[in-house]
């Protein structure tokens, strides 16, 4: 998680944003000790239920994905809130692979957009 744990700090000590970490429980201390409000380990699943119960049932307004597991994105788009973004920066290695959750209907219907940086 040393992406994730400066991010963690970025996104809640200097930008004052309210952060949900969700990684491995070995990582827990390190995600509470950067920043995070909460810990979600992801290998306990329904990590999409704990985000939006901790958010008053809305989700997320961004979820940023910094592994490059697709189930990560699967679960991640899950986690969104209506007008919700997904900020990828782990990128999935080989070729490309549909992910269940992406569907054009959800996206579509909920407002979800996926956010990343482009090279220039």
């Amino acid at each position: 998680m040393q992406l994730g744990h400066i991010t963690c700090q970025i996104a809640s000590r200097g930008m004052g944003m309210r952060v949900i970490g969700v990684d491995s429980a070995s990582k827990r201390d390190l995600v509470l000790d950067s920043g995070a409000e909460l810990f979600i380990d992801h290998l306990q699943g329904h990590e999409d239920e704990l985000v939006k119960a901790a958010t008053d049932g809305l989700g997320a307004q961004a979820v940023l994905v910094l592994t490059a597991a697709n189930s990560a994105y699967a679960s991640g788009m899950s986690m969104l809130r209506f007008g919700g973004a997904l900020v990828c920066v782990g990128m999935p290695d080989g070729a490309p692979e549909p992910i269940a959750t992406a569907c054009p209907q959800h996206m579509v219907g909920y407002t979800l957009r996926t956010l990343s940086r482009q090279n220039d």
